[in-house]
């Protein structure tokens, strides 16, 4: 009898602050995984599924026709708000509490039941130093623990974080489906 092989479903998530290295390229990123990522890394990513959790901006692209070069995705109170605009994908749920980069968690969200490996560019889940503003260290907090749940709540996904050269944040230290790794190394084992 011949065994079934399944298909492994790869997605990679960019970071709102992803900075790619010179030395890669977006073809070889792209080579890898359909990618995910907030409408802030579109333009320099030509991302193929694109984030918006504002109302004002996703005016801004569908006045783009931004749809017309990628998958875009919207909180269903906006997209009924600009009159369900074909060929936009929408998502529900809203966040009780402001969260820095909302886009980059409601893109691990919907990747996270497609996905049996999900590749995160540009997250920095370090230990952060307090900063001087209490709401933008709140904001911080929020984010990473919205992260930590998202992965933790996962547990058959693989969440490996991409050339991230810092020690983790104690939250993060012994999650059992969270891992680091070289871009250059996942490209090796996955090709």
């Amino acid at each position: 009898m011949a065994d079934t092989w399944r298909i492994m479903r790869i997605n990679l998530v960019y970071a709102s602050a992803y900075q790619k290295p010179e030395k890669l390229t977006i073809d070889s990123i792209k080579d890898v995984a359909p990618t995910w990522g907030s409408w802030k890394t579109w333009r320099s990513y030509a991302t193929d599924n694109v984030v918006c959790h504002d109302l004002g901006h996703a005016r801004e692209l569908l006045q783009r026709s931004i749809q017309s070069t990628c998958n875009l995705y919207l909180p269903e109170k906006h997209y009924a708000k600009l009159s369900r605009p074909d060929r936009v994908n929408f998502y529900s749920g809203d966040f009780m509490d402001d969260a820095q980069d909302i886009e980059d968690i409601v893109a691990m969200h919907l990747v996270r039941d497609s996905s049996d490996l999900v590749l995160l560019m540009g997250f920095d889940l370090s230990n952060h130093a307090p900063v001087a503003d209490p709401l933008l260290g709140r904001r911080i907090k929020h984010r990473l623990g919205l992260i930590r749940s998202c992965v933790s709540n996962s547990e058959s996904v693989q969440w490996v974080l991409i050339d991230h050269n810092k020690d983790l944040d104690r939250a993060f230290q012994g999650l059992p489906n969270l891992t680091c790794d070289s871009f250059q190394n996942m490209l090796q084992l996955l090709v």
